[in-house]
């Protein structure tokens, strides 16, 4: 019944906008004086059912609305997004560039000695391995010494055509012969519980603490007077055979970026 009431309803309203819309557009002189008199009485039923239709659209508006909200959120995210990528790229880039100049400054690239970036390092804590982007093609071979800041830091233990890995000097199997600049006491650098040492020192070498190391170039496998670093402290007793002393490299071993293989063995 209601919906019969509702559909009567609409039909008047129908019928009274087609006579309004008549009398509106109708040039007959006679029809002016109720022209006016129809407009007014068909504009309230047009404002209300202007005001239903906004009702019922309004919904349809207000998801349609959010849509567009949402779109344009992702769309300013998504730039975010790109703009921190690409300054934490930028800042990376300056940061190798300023170590780049560093190692350049003090360690020029030269026909016997060739610049090298890290691309990666051994994932066991056992092992002090980096790999580098230089290999056979550059005429790098194994047993070449690495470098950095002019200090020695490791040696070429394999060589592809592409890449090649370096030992540091960190390394659990490194045994490098040494010698204390102004003693000239020899002895070996080992890694062990006591970090980076020279060992097997002739007790009769005067060594003392800030004292320089070099390789000696005994053996042939290192080349001489390569500097490793100097003596931190002397951890041997008195009573030992062999003086044992720390070794301090100023060379951050951990966070090693960009590095000069010598093309020299020996």
């Amino acid at each position: 019944m209601q919906i019969r009431n509702y559909k009567i309803y609409n039909y008047y309203i129908l019928i009274v906008i087609a006579i309004a819309i008549f009398l509106i557009f109708s040039k007959s002189k006679t029809l002016k004086n109720i022209r006016g008199g129809a407009i007014r009485t068909i504009a309230p039923i047009v404002s209300f059912e202007k005001k239903i239709i906004d009702g019922i659209s309004y919904p349809f508006r207000f998801v349609k609305n959010m849509q567009s909200v949402m779109v344009e959120n992702q769309e300013l995210k998504k730039q975010l997004t790109t703009e921190k990528e690409k300054n934490t790229e930028l800042g990376n880039l300056k940061y190798e560039n300023q170590i780049l100049k560093k190692e350049l400054n003090i360690q020029p690239e030269t026909k016997d000695q060739i610049g090298a970036s890290v691309i990666g390092r051994s994932p066991f804590e056992s092992q002090s391995i980096i790999y580098i982007d230089k290999g056979e093609r550059d005429g790098l071979e194994t047993k070449m010494v690495a470098t950095s800041n002019g200090f020695l830091i490791g040696i070429l233990t394999d060589v592809q055509k592409k890449s090649s890995t370096i030992t540091l000097v960190n390394d659990y199997s490194t045994m490098i012969p040494v010698i204390s600049v102004e003693s000239r006491g020899l002895g070996l650098l080992k890694y062990g519980i006591n970090g980076l040492a020279m060992e097997d020192i002739p007790i009769t070498s005067n060594i003392k603490t800030g004292e320089k190391i070099v390789t000696s170039g005994l053996v042939g496998r290192y080349p001489a007077d390569i500097p490793i670093g100097e003596i931190d402290k002397i951890i041997s007793e008195k009573s030992n055979i062999y003086q044992t002393a720390q070794i301090k490299t100023p060379v951050d071993l951990k966070n090693l970026t960009y590095v000069f293989v010598s093309k020299k063995t020996e």
